[in-house]
């Protein structure tokens, strides 16, 4: 089945192949472009012209091959699909695959994003080990940090701390909560009563 966005028109076709080769012939597929979807593989005898049912092929249909994800476009996902039904964006690269009722994306080639730099406060710094303080999208709503910061006080000796950075407002969601901190507290160490 060829499809052509220019004519808007999608019709049988028949791709020949070369005698003897015993290769099936490559479809056309020029992304945005004429797309062929292969729905068969008919394999003719030499010197004959009778096709039998054991010549045609169609575990080649993408639409029910057990493996492989159909190439498309946002604006032209499979119309219907079936559940588990996996597509591969052409011009985002993302992979998706419908639920039943919608597709969900399971792999986007825009994520993980760059590291960006955390701009930290007066009196704090990143010392010259480990990473400096960054974060980057790991996934969409997902953000991870990372980095090693250092408080200075007054005087010429430094104390450090743990500290908690405050990313970016473009790395924040407005719906997002703070959640309360948890407390370690050391077990207690058991001890003997001898005699007074």
């Amino acid at each position: 089945m060829r499809a052509d966005p220019q004519t808007d028109q999608a019709t049988a076709f028949i791709i020949p192949g070369s005698a003897g080769s015993g290769t099936a012939p490559a479809p056309t597929r020029e992304g945005a472009g004429v797309w062929d979807v292969v729905l068969a593989v008919i394999t003719v005898a030499g010197g004959s012209s009778v096709v039998m049912p054991g010549d045609v092929d169609t575990s080649v249909r993408e639409y029910t091959s057990p493996s492989g994800a159909v190439p498309c476009l946002p604006s032209n996902r499979p119309p219907v699909p079936h559940r588990g039904m996996v597509c591969f964006e052409t011009d985002t690269g993302r992979v998706l695959v419908w639920s039943g009722s919608s597709w969900a994306t399971v792999a986007d080639t825009e994520y993980p994003t760059d590291w960006q730099p955390i701009t930290l406060r007066s009196r704090y710094l990143s010392p010259p080990h480990g990473y400096s303080p960054s974060w980057r999208w790991v996934r969409s709503g997902t953000v991870e940090l990372r980095g090693t910061i250092a408080r200075f006080h007054d005087s010429a000796t430094s104390s450090r701390l743990t500290r908690s950075p405050r990313p970016p407002p473009s790395s924040r969601r407005s719906c997002w909560t703070a959640q309360p901190a948890t407390r370690w507290s050391p077990p207690k160490r058991p001890f003997l009563m001898g005699p007074g």
